[in-house]
């Protein structure tokens, strides 16, 4: 049975227009101060918390050479 060009791309239309979804631009990190919950694309606006944390030595860097 062959259907007709019409009624293949009306499907094809209506399979798009119900399994798309309206994308909101914003915050997707939860540990952020703007989380945006309903947000789907990060959109690199999330804010953090200053930190500051001590600089400790791991290792003498100091190196002397023989020639």
């Amino acid at each position: 049975m062959k259907f007709p060009f019409q009624f293949i791309l009306v499907g094809i239309v209506l399979c798009f227009a119900f399994n798309t979804q309206a994308q909101v631009s914003g915050c997707t990190d939860p540990q952020a101060n703007n989380y945006n919950n309903a947000a789907t694309i990060n959109n690199g606006s999330c804010t953090y918390n200053a930190t500051s944390l001590p600089l400790t030595d791991k290792t003498n860097l100091k190196h002397s050479f023989v020639e």
